[in-house]
């Protein structure tokens, strides 16, 4: 079979250090070395430039990085650098919370928003400057989020009508944190994007279905984000702490919509009963939410035991995840957001660690099957919290028991799970339609 010829579109991309550019990324590192000729569009403007990432872009055959445009520019001028990763903040009181996290989401996605257009400004300037022949290409792939990405894909598909074009979605356009500023044109593209793509890609199925709402079933698949067996290459081993029984939580709080705290209270009931001793435990947390940890953990009178590391490079985030006992995941899941996957659980399967997940909200999770399907780790959700709570007490009084004996964790997924997450593996299946 010939080569395809595949431009790419994806505002974040190596060498970014966030989560949102992994899968892209990897996306494309694994169909160039597929044979692919892949070209790929960014912004030259990386807000956490990692050197450790620089070798996923190497794969593809032009990497082609925008400069701000005029927008972003005048944006950076007065206001500073735009970010999509969040910042830490105070705790609010809660009287005072739900005004003052409406107005921050409709300054974030103000921002991103803006950031956005110009990103397409910008594109369609390089185009018409480097007189772009859209069709010597055969595919086109996208990769939401930002918006900028999709806003690209739109207009390619508009004056390249006969370019296949597949629209990865790694979150749907409109969530419940969407500001109601944003949400009749966020709905319109999500719309139009859905129409206008003649292959729909999603993380999840609660994604797809929240998405498409029975629409376009017959283009549309899940293709799940994955691992990279590669990073594991030269990870490093820390020592310190690695005396300790060491949880980790790697990722955003979301300004505490994410909560750990019933880790907090098992460990305090089982260091309580004698059964464990408090001060063999570390939780180390990574991140840019530590005050909102911090307050959870202080109702059980834990906050000594965190280790907060703050921001840390891909290499540093690999090696901590590498030298954990156990890896936690928190997120959420409701009604209206149902599907939520974080793309750091199947980060996490990469070093084959128990994984404990903490799921917020009033509906059964998809992360809560995936996990107790597959016999890797524990799950405790709110919507069961009374059965839970001591599942959850049970499970780290075991692994706890393990780690007295020097024994390792009890962690046993099908091979056919585990390479159900293989960036290698995964990447098969974008390219059949």
């Amino acid at each position: 079979m010939d080569p395809h010829k595949i431009l790419f579109i994806s505002y974040l991309f190596s060498p970014e250090n966030t989560i949102g550019a992994i899968r892209p990324t990897k996306i494309a590192k694994y169909l160039a070395l597929r044979n692919n000729i892949v070209d790929v569009v960014s912004v030259k403007n990386k807000v956490h430039r990692d050197e450790y990432f620089v070798n996923d872009a190497k794969y593809v055959n032009h990497l082609i990085e925008l400069d701000d445009g005029p927008i972003v520019s005048h944006i950076k001028k007065y206001y500073g650098n735009v970010s999509t990763k969040n910042k830490s903040v105070i705790v609010l009181p809660r009287s005072v919370k739900p005004k003052w996290m409406a107005l921050k989401h409709f300054y974030r996605q103000g921002l991103l928003f803006l950031s956005s257009i110009d990103f397409l400004i910008k594109y369609r300037e390089y185009l018409k400057n480097n007189s772009i022949q859209l069709s010597k290409y055969d595919i086109l792939i996208t990769s939401y989020g930002p918006l900028g990405s999709l806003l690209c894909g739109l207009y390619t598909k508009l004056i390249c009508k006969n370019i296949f074009w597949i629209s990865d979605y790694r979150d749907p356009l409109v969530h419940e944190d969407t500001s109601s500023a944003f949400r009749p044109i966020l709905t319109i593209l999500q719309k139009l994007s859905t129409l206008q793509a003649d292959k729909l890609i999603f993380v999840t199925n609660g994604y797809m279905d929240r998405v498409l709402k029975g629409s376009y079933k017959y283009k549309a698949s899940v293709m799940v984000s994955g691992y990279d067996l590669e990073d594991l290459c030269n990870v490093g081993v820390d020592k310190s702490g690695s005396e300790k029984y060491t949880i980790s939580y790697l990722g955003s709080l979301y300004e505490g919509k994410r909560t750990l705290e019933p880790i907090f209270n098992a460990l305090k009931k089982l260091s309580e009963k004698d059964i464990i001793n408090i001060n063999d435990v570390i939780f180390n947390y990574a991140g840019n939410d530590i005050a909102y940890l911090i307050e959870q953990a202080s109702k059980y009178n834990l906050e000594k035991i965190i280790h907060n590391y703050g921001y840390l490079s891909r290499e540093k985030s690999i090696s901590v995840q590498h030298n954990s006992r156990v890896l936690v995941i928190s997120t959420w899941n409701s009604p209206k957001e149902s599907g939520v996957l974080p793309g750091k659980f199947v980060e996490y399967l990469l070093f084959k660690k128990p994984i404990i997940g903490i799921v917020s909200g009033t509906t059964n999770s998809e992360l809560a099957k995936v996990i107790q399907e597959n016999k890797i780790g524990c799950v405790y959700e709110y919507h069961h919290e009374e059965n839970n709570t001591p599942i959850l007490e049970e499970y780290i009084e075991g692994d706890y028991k393990l780690f007295l004996k020097q024994k390792p964790s009890i962690f046993t997924p099908s091979d056919d799970f585990y390479q159900k997450y293989n960036y290698a593996k995964i990447i098969d299946q974008l390219l059949v339609f």
